[in-house]
Formats: C-alpha cells, structure tokens, sequence
C-alpha cells in the first residue's frame, strides 16, 4: 500500500486551477511539517474534485491541516521529486481560528484586496 498520512499547515494560500476542459477543479499547495525540534519539511501536494473544492474554499496559509492520500513522483527541471495526491483532509484549526481567519478575509475583500484566478493546466503541468 502506498498510503501518506501528514500533519501541519499550510505554507500560502491554495492555488485552485481548473483543467483545460473546465469540468473538474484541483488545487495545489505545500504542507510545511515539523520533523524534530529544528527540522521542517515542505511537501508538495494536488487534490482533484470535491477534496479540492473544501481545501480551497476552507483552507489558507498557516491552517493547520491533516491530509492522507498517496505518495506520488514526477519530474520537475530534470530531478524526480515527490509529492502527495491528497484524497482525504480534516480541519484540525479550533472554531475561533477558523473565525479569525474568515474575519480577515471579509475584512481584506471589503478592502478589494482579494482576486480569484482560474487557471488552465495542461495534462503535462501538473505536478504529477
């Protein structure tokens, strides 16, 4: 079994793109996890569908989230790397931080200050 399961938060907002059809969503976003006392490691991260749609909407920099999904390699400037194909999240953020961060976002979009882009990806540029 080729099964992943990661604890941490979120090193910037997710990036929600929609495929070269525009039928179906993902989104991509990197997962900072503390390993020791003076060791993180940022691990790449793609949900597709329903997951994509709730990390977008619910998720931003700095939530804490636990995702499980399968560990996947894919080439990126002639090196393999590897990343996580997410199929299952949990919110792991109390109700209040969840609050705060939802205040700040209406804050900031009374502001002007939020933009939604959509993008399309190619088969090929995706990350794996």
């Amino acid at each position: 079994m080729n099964n992943v399961s990661i604890y941490g938060r979120l090193t910037k907002d997710p990036d929600i793109r929609v495929t070269r059809d525009n039928e179906n969503f993902y989104v991509l976003f990197t997962i900072a996890s503390k390993q020791g006392a003076d060791k993180t490691s940022f691990i790449p991260c793609t949900a597709f569908g329903k997951t994509a749609e709730v990390i977008g909407d619910y998720f931003k920099k700095g939530s804490r989230i636990y995702a499980e999904g399968n560990l996947q390699s894919y080439e990126k400037d002639g090196k393999e790397k590897l990343g996580v194909n997410v199929s299952r999240v949990e919110f792991v953020d109390s109700k209040s931080e969840k609050a705060a961060a939802v205040g700040k976002e209406e804050k900031a979009e009374k502001n002007g200050d939020i933009t939604y882009t959509e993008a399309e990806a190619a088969p090929d540029e995706l990350p794996f």
